[in-house]
């Protein structure tokens, strides 16, 4: 296939993905990895680059990518090993990356279960809860603006790609957009180590959002307090409270497994 080296002026601008500010402004994100790429390529997220280094392309995983690369009409543009280590904070960085955004329009499903991240702050336990969710067939994450930007290579990496199969939503005012919600039939569940019952027959999957907070800090209390129920997972052995990511997966399973 044909391909070029990245520029120089190429290599700055994926660099500034790196930043906050300069992914929000471009609306675009870096893509690590051959199993999240693929992930990216197979999605309806725009592939506006694809770089590779010149050390993969001597091995296997071009048979696989390859086609895909033609399939989307992707050029694939040329690294060097030194310029991967920069871009990737893994001790051994991975040998493919894309640079991409996410729809103009997505398909926001009618009908589903929601699930409602409010001051969610490390992009890892956005991502887990992003592959979780996929997992178990969410189609809609709702974030809050408080909420880590769902752009961020991090979030992007340890959702495995899950992040690219989602309808993903900032809203501005999540309790307001909670309440709309309810307005409309839907049923919030909020996770809340404090209080709260492991009764689920009160709720069903399609009408229901279940809403998770961050692990320092939990859900607002204005959310809290139009919560329909309230859901705790208690523990078995020794109570040193789980990780956000956990709970949703644990939650989830909860909630879904009955109806499969």
């Amino acid at each position: 296939m044909k391909h070029k080296p990245l520029s120089k002026q190429a290599q700055k601008e994926t660099t500034s993905l790196l930043v906050k500010k300069y992914r929000l402004q471009k609306n675009q994100t870096l893509a690590e990895g051959s199993v999240v790429v693929k992930e990216a390529l197979n999605s309806n997220w725009v592939i506006h680059k694809i770089i590779v280094t010149q050390s993969w392309l001597k091995t296997k995983e071009t048979h696989e990518l390859f086609p895909l690369f033609s399939k989307r009409g992707v050029i694939f543009e040329t690294i060097e090993d030194e310029f991967a280590k920069k871009i990737s904070d893994l001790k051994t960085p991975p040998h493919v990356f894309a640079i991409l955004s996410p729809p103009e329009t997505q398909n926001v499903p009618n009908q589903g279960l929601i699930i409602a991240l409010d001051r969610i702050a490390d992009p890892n336990n956005l991502g887990a809860i992003a592959r979780n969710a996929v997992f178990f067939g969410v189609q809609q994450i709702w974030l809050s603006e408080n909420c880590v930007d769902y752009l961020n290579p991090k979030a992007i990496r340890s959702s495995m790609g899950g992040l690219f199969h989602l309808s993903i939503t900032v809203q501005k005012s999540l309790a307001n957009a909670l309440v709309e919600a309810k307005k409309k039939g839907k049923k919030i569940v909020v996770a809340d180590a404090n209080q709260g019952t492991n009764e689920t027959n009160l709720v069903q999957p399609n009408q229901t959002i279940l809403v998770l907070g961050s692990e320092s800090q939990g859900v607002t209390n204005s959310i809290l307090e139009i919560a329909d129920i309230r859901w705790k997972i208690s523990p078995l052995g020794r109570d040193l409270s789980l990780n956000v990511a956990a709970t949703s997966a644990i939650l989830l399973d909860r909630l879904l497994s009955k109806y499969q």
